[in-house]
């Protein structure tokens, strides 16, 4: 798995006269970017902090950006994630890694919107599927990261009046300011409405990773109750046994993956616990791992 996380430092804001700005509002959420507001929001929260407002104008800006890096890929090379191509309304540059130039990364919004401040992003890169939960994990975990969410270290004399934010399968941007946004709250996508104050206002605990779910081998004898070709067939059926089972997990094979209700260190006593369980569980097996 490859993955990066590159916090901008700098934004030089220059106003373009000579590219057209986007003037379209249209902007919306999906569900998977509103969690990602939500969980920001409650990181900020158990953490003394306000809510930051959603903007629509800094979020128009984290679409584009996404748009342009999976579509155009000008991340490559010594360019980092915070580089834009030519194909769009904006200051084409490469934000060199080894050696940062802030004046290749403008002020995007600026460029792109009637939003007339500086931003500042934070963008985040999976070569495996990524979603809110998994990005913000990473994140909250990242000392770098975590700062500039919460306006600590060298982000302790800004006051984050807007944010702004995008997420696909393999990246997530979200953007800072220091000004309010003049534009109302971005519609739900696929709806006609804006979202609410209490989707706005929600807070929400990060999800633990999948990974919690498969055990490692402890040469002890699992009773088996279940086998799947998918992970997540596996987890979905496993959840449904963990009031009944707290110490349950998966077993990854080469081709499968089996769901274990408990184990224990002897063949003997795992035999007596199974045939114990009753006629629900009387097809369960025994396996060594």
């Amino acid at each position: 798995m490859i993955r990066s996380i590159i916090i901008l430092l700098v934004f030089i804001p220059i106003l373009l006269k000579s590219q057209e700005k986007d003037q379209s509002n249209a902007v919306c959420l999906t569900q998977q970017e509103l969690r990602l507001y939500n969980l920001i929001s409650s990181l900020r929260i158990e953490n003394g902090q306000e809510m930051i407002p959603l903007s629509s104008s800094l979020t128009k800006v984290a679409q584009f950006h996404l748009n342009d890096l999976t579509e155009n890929h000008p991340d490559t090379s010594i360019c980092n994630h915070h580089s834009w191509s030519d194909k769009g309304n904006w200051v084409a540059c490469c934000y060199n890694t080894y050696i940062p130039k802030p004046e290749c990364m403008q002020n995007k919004p600026r460029e792109i919107t009637d939003y007339d401040h500086p931003g500042y992003e934070i963008i985040f890169w999976d070569s495996e599927k990524i979603n809110p939960d998994s990005v913000m994990q990473i994140w909250s975990s990242v000392e770098a990261s975590l700062q500039m969410f919460l306006q600590q270290g060298k982000w302790k004399k800004k006051r984050w009046e807007a944010i702004g934010l995008s997420l696909n399968d393999h990246y997530a941007s979200v953007w800072f300011a220091e000004k309010p946004d003049h534009l109302p709250p971005p519609n739900l996508c696929g709806t006609e409405r804006q979202l609410s104050k209490e989707e706005l206002t929600k807070t929400s605990r990060i999800s633990q990773p999948e990974e919690q779910y498969i055990l490692t081998e402890s040469n002890s004898y699992h009773i088996i109750f279940g086998s799947y070709s998918s992970r997540p067939e596996a987890i979905e059926v496993l959840k449904t046994y963990n009031k009944n089972f707290p110490e349950a997990g998966i077993i990854k094979g080469d081709n499968n993956y089996r769901i274990s209700l408990d184990s224990y260190p002897s063949l003997q006593e795992a035999k007596q616990v199974r045939d114990g369980m009753g006629e629900r569980y009387k097809k369960a097996w025994i396996l060594k791992f």
